[in-house]
């Protein structure tokens, strides 16, 4: 079986829950293997927490390819969505034609291919396994469910008390007059709680006036913002611009985004929204650098952080989110009563979490009822009635086990062995469920088994951040992202036919601030887009988690937004965050000093208190700020940071927070410190474009452009190609260029197939390796490049008759260009008749006769009357996606 190595490719996507796509897969670990080179996974685990790995009983999961998905988008216009579903179509029947001969029982589901590349099967529980271990196989996902309501969101962020109040015309604040742009999959217009709301737009996908939503996401968010009818969104009286840039499926291209961006920006909304991203962490991306213009032009960009917070707790921010200017949101939950549990006698205290849709947990003193792993047959004998029981989750099923102690009488079920994810649904037929975190799993259990059976719950209400919530800093800018937060998990809002329906993301957060920064811009239409930036992160609230620390700036940025403070709020600070840089490690004590503008909004003078404080580095930071700060009347005065950091401290992110006090008023400035951190992304974007070339110098194709981005200067930077056999395996490898100390910021460069020694290198597919190396440290990103420098064999007859032509197309990169080109179909066969009035090459369709072979056969029809009578001579050119051409004479005799 072929091994393929998918492209790793920058995306837009839709940043909502079900909907977030990533791409990627394999690359080669090349730099100091010699010989045949190790395939490493792009992934360390290949099965994503909370899927069930063992027993007999049937689970269903995602199933996520290494081909990527249709649907993302390109920063080439090139590139062909057609030829990428094929891609994606090949690699899932080759899958699933070897998971069916694997794995016994295997049932299929859903097949994706536009904005997820993969499928859903349902299995035994102990063969996810085999199935993860198949090629082409990039992650196994859980079947998670979701759901909630605006009734509980809206309020949260404090919007209905600020419809409320009168602006300075004496009109209610709740967003009228105020044009919010949504550039995202469309609008349902016709959706009674959005009647009337879209008053103009755009549509980039089919090119008209129609910006209608064929996906649901667009609606969805656009309810979130401005709904007012069963459902009122924050600014239910504001105005949608709707821009489709997005289509059915949720995909699109950065043209296609850019190109509603501009048009929100001539449409002059005031606000614009976009809960789309791409996984590119840099400042200097086309999309976030289009943020940086619009808000430079008045239109104020709320754009959502991005969904992959899971996959660590720094640099998971994408673009456009990494923009310097726009307001970047992550997602926090709704309050939850999260079960504080203490044994008697016992000082500790065990926070669990409860499980989704699970009725309230119970209060007060329990008795715990240890049923090792609670099923049916553990309950004999046992009196559980009005207690708690504990049991493993292991293999079995949540719902099972929950509904078991709540048929006998148990007052709640805490599981260990379990993982967050789960659901229970919302039937009344289980009980209180919540789980035990692993890190105190051990010594919960210790407790029991030494019979400690008394306790007392008290339940806490708190909001968390999510835990997808994609987190900063951003590689370049070493801004803080995101911005602020607001809520994003289980939010309810219309969507397509009238209806309603519930989705989780940072897609879902965004909207939240975008309906803020509508009835903000209302109540005070002369504040700038820093001013309104700052007006809802100084007074955003804190979040803590569940162990009752404050989140780091870079995870919630200023907190969760709280609109009433935001609009009576007398104070700014502009900006709303400081970044101190990226020092160097172990160079000594460095002085940094920031200055931020305070502006005092009232008609008196105001003294301030000043106070800072460290959530890391504490004994080796010392920030200095004054102990008050004076400002006049409706002046303004500049607050001076300064900080001395000891840079031996270990490399890392060090974040904190200046407080002004205002009375009972706290205003909030995050800052951030990085010590030369050892997991940033040394090196993104990569990119060759166009990916199959053929320098062979006949002037089409010969030359290719590598690109990509450094955030900082580097120790060196390597580009290394192997090259794949026919198996695709590798064989032999390649240094293209090896450069020391190679500059930060975007660089292109043209490419000719040439080896760093100017050598020419053979044709052949080759995945592509650029390593970026910084204090004995690698950091990689991978392509595929394909060099292909010979033309197409055309073979046919000479002459034809009846108007049907019959011919193969032979190439021995036929299928490497099939597989691995993204730009193009691999190969195109043109016509025309011969002579100089005619101009027009007319296309001939090939590719439905393709066998993934060597050889093409083809067949085509022309139309009647396409050739008069008698002999006429026409021209047949077939060019492959790497540019080579062949050009042959053909006579068609028609009686």
């Amino acid at each position: 079986m072929k091994r393929v190595s998918a492209v790793i490719l920058s995306t837009v996507l839709i940043a909502g829950g079900a909907m977030s796509i990533t791409s990627g897969d394999s690359v080669l670990n090349a730099k100091g293997v010699s010989g045949k080179v190790a395939i490493k996974e792009w992934t360390k685990n290949k099965i994503a927490k909370g899927v069930k790995t063992k027993g007999s009983e049937r689970t269903t999961v995602l199933v996520e390819l290494a081909a990527p998905p249709s649907g993302i988008a390109s920063i080439n216009k090139k590139l062909s969505a057609t030829q990428l579903n094929k891609q994606a179509a090949s690699q899932r029947q080759k899958v699933l034609k070897v998971a069916k001969e694997k794995v016994a029982n295997l049932s299929t589901g859903y097949q994706y291919d536009t904005v997820f590349s993969g499928f859903s099967v349902t299995l035994k529980g102990q063969d996810v396994n085999k199935l993860a271990g198949l090629p082409g196989v990039k992650r196994i996902w859980p079947n998670n469910h979701y759901k909630a309501n605006l009734k509980e969101s809206v309020p949260l962020v404090g919007a209905p008390d600020v419809w409320k109040k009168k602006n300075a015309s004496g009109l209610s604040v709740n967003g009228k007059g105020i044009r919010v742009a949504v550039v995202d999959t469309g609008v349902d217009a016709t959706h009674p709680d959005l009647k009337g709301k879209v008053i103009g737009g755009y549509d980039y996908v089919d090119h008209d006036k129609s910006p209608q939503d064929e996906n649901g996401h667009g609606t969805h968010v656009a309810g979130t913002i401005a709904a007012n009818g069963k459902l009122k969104g924050v600014a239910p009286g504001a105005s949608i611009l709707a821009y489709r840039v997005l289509d059915e499926d949720g995909g699109g291209t950065l043209e296609g985004v850019l190109a509603g961006v501009e048009g929100a920006v001539k449409g002059k909304a005031d606000v614009m929204n976009l809960s789309l991203g791409a996984p590119i962490n840099s400042p200097e991306d086309p999309l976030a650098i289009a943020m940086d213009v619009a808000a430079l032009k008045g239109t104020i960009p709320v754009v959502a952080n991005g969904n992959e917070g899971e996959w660590g707790d720094y640099w998971t921010v994408g673009s456009p989110a990494s923009s310097r200017e726009a307001i970047s949101v992550g997602a926090s939950t709704k309050k939850i009563e999260e079960p504080d549990f203490k044994f008697t006698g016992d000082q500790q205290t065990l926070k669990m979490m409860m499980v989704e849709g699970s009725p309230s947990f119970p209060a007060g003193n329990v008795q715990l009822v240890n049923l090792g792993n609670g099923n049916a047959s553990d309950y004999k004998g046992k009196d559980v009635k009005g207690k708690v029981v504990v049991a493993k989750h292991g293999n079995g099923d949540m719902q099972i086990k929950s509904t078991l102690a709540k048929e006998n009488g148990a007052a709640g079920l805490i599981l260990i062995d379990s993982y967050e994810g789960e659901y229970l649904p919302n039937t009344g037929k289980f009980a209180a469920t919540a789980i035990v975190p692993d890190e105190r799993m051990d010594w919960f259990m210790k407790k029991v088994k030494a019979g400690k059976l008394d306790g007392t719950v008290t339940l806490t209400k708190q909001e968390l951040v999510a835990d997808f919530s994609s987190r900063g800093p951003v590689a370049g800018s070493w801004a803080i992202k995101p911005d602020v937060t607001a809520p994003g998990v289980n939010i309810t809002s219309t969507v397509l036919h009238g209806q309603y329906d519930s989705y989780s993301g940072t897609s879902m957060a965004t909207p939240h601030v975008a309906g803020a920064v509508a009835l903000v811009k209302q109540a005070h239409p002369s504040w700038s887009v820093r001013e309104v930036k700052a007006a809802l992160a100084n007074t955003a609230d804190t979040l803590y988690n569940r162990e009752g620390k404050m989140y780091p700036a870079n995870t919630q940025g200023s907190g969760r937004i709280n609109i009433p403070q935001a609009i009576d709020t007398k104070t700014l600070i502009v900006p709303s965050n400081l970044s101190f840089g990226k020092l160097d490690h172990q160079v000594g004590k460095v002085h940094v000093t920031r200055l931020a503008e305070v502006k005092n909004l009232t008609k008196s003078n105001k003294t301030y208190k000043v106070q800072a404080q460290l959530t890391n580095g504490k004994n080796k930071i010392k920030v200095k700020v004054p102990h008050s700060l004076h400002i006049k009347a409706s002046g303004k005065a500049d607050l001076k940071v300064d900080l001395k950091v000891d840079t031996n401290l270990r490399r890392g992110v060090y974040t904190g927070q200046i407080q002004l006090l205002d009375g009972k008023n706290v205003l909030k400035l995050p800052f951030n410190v990085l010590i030369d951190p050892k997991d940033y992304p040394l090196v993104n974007s990569f990119a060759i474009s166009p990916n199959a070339f053929s320098p062979n110098g006949d002037g089409k194709l010969d030359q290719t452009t590598l690109s990509w981005y450094l955030p900082a200067t580097l120790e060196s930077l390597d580009l290394y190609a192997t090259k794949l056999n026919d198996e695709w395996e590798p064989d032999g490898q390649y240094t293209v260029f090896s450069e020391s100390n190679p500059l930060e910021g975007v660089t292109q460069r043209s490419w000719d197939g040439k080896n760093v020694k100017g050598k020419t290198m053979p044709d052949g597919v080759y995945t592509m390796q650029l390593i970026a190396s910084h204090l004995h440290e690698e950091y990689s990103e991978g392509f595929v490049a394909v060099l292909d420098r010979k033309a197409p064999t055309l073979k046919m007859a000479s002459s034809f008759t009846s108007g049907k032509i019959k011919g193969s197309i032979q190439d021995k990169m036929l299928d490497s260009l099939s597989t691995y080109n993204i730009m193009d179909e691999p190969v195109k066969v043109l016509w025309k008749k011969k002579g100089s009035k005619y101009k027009t090459w007319k296309s001939i369709p090939v590719m439905e006769f393709y066998q993934e072979e060597s050889v093409l056969p083809f067949s085509y029809s022309f139309k009647k009357g396409t050739f008069s009578k008698g002999k006429t001579s026409f021209w047949i050119k077939v060019i492959d996606a790497a540019g080579n051409q062949t050009l042959k004479e053909f006579k068609m005799t028609m009686k």
